[in-house]
């Protein structure tokens, strides 16, 4: 596959044990953080992935129920909240344990979600907090955490003070 970081991921929540090959079509302009290869890296990379010598990397997605019956799956992140930057009250619940939010919304990251947008918010949360205070959320995995984590991390968006 052949893109931006963005069109792998969002390829992939529609595949069921496909492997992809993600190619950086421009590593000058693009992290690539799904995309390992280069295109001049295809030669190789296609006959040893077709033949089975290429490690691969499982991935977990998350799945969420919506009130009206929907259900989304992810392979990165899904954000829970209103379409605009209000507030909104609402409940979420995992399994048994449930709470009432008011917040602009909450992003729910899977591993491979933690490479982008969770790692930018905790970013965010520490820049705000200061380095004094900010030890609980330093341990947490900023640089992300393994793909097939089985596990999500669920983020407020917006923190702010009060």
């Amino acid at each position: 596959m052949v893109g931006q970081d963005g069109l792998v991921a969002n390829t992939l929540k529609y595949l069921q044990g496909q492997p992809v090959i993600g190619v950086n079509p421009d590593p000058k302009r693009w992290d690539g953080v799904l995309l390992p290869f280069e295109a001049k890296d295809l030669a190789k990379i296609v006959p040893d992935a077709q033949a089975d010598r290429r490690p691969t990397r499982a991935i977990t997605m998350a799945r969420v129920r919506l009130s009206d019956g929907q259900e989304l799956h992810a392979v990165n992140d899904l954000f829970i909240g209103p379409r605009s930057h209000v507030s909104a009250r609402y409940m979420i619940q995992v399994g048994e344990q449930a709470e009432t939010q008011s917040s602009s919304g909450i992003i729910v990251s899977t591993g491979l979600g933690s490479m982008g947008w969770f790692r930018s918010l905790l970013t965010g949360a520490i820049g705000m907090v200061g380095p004094q205070s900010s030890d609980e959320l330093r341990a947490l995995p900023a640089s992300g955490f393994p793909w097939e984590s089985r596990h999500l991390y669920y983020t407020v968006r917006e923190p702010f003070p009060s």
